[in-house]
């Protein structure tokens, strides 16, 4: 089945026809982005540098709970 003009445009207005189309957009600053914090999050376990990691961000009491009795209200 060859498709048509008309099922091209059906598919790329689809949702997945969209992030198919943009991925060129979207996807290497997304790959960057995790590249780094992946590599940042290896590089403080090992010790190799002093910045805490970037899941301690999520894994530590102090960095869950606000300190200012303002924001509690």
């Amino acid at each position: 089945m060859v498709p048509t003009p008309a099922s091209r445009k059906a598919a790329s207005s689809s949702p997945l026809g969209w992030l198919t189309k943009s991925s060129a957009n979207w996807l290497p600053p997304l790959l960057g982005t995790g590249g780094f914090l992946l590599l940042w999050q290896i590089l403080s376990m090992t010790g190799l540098i002093a910045l805490p990691a970037p899941a301690s961000l999520f894994t530590e009491e102090r960095t869950r709970t606000p300190d200012c009795p303002t924001l509690l209200n």
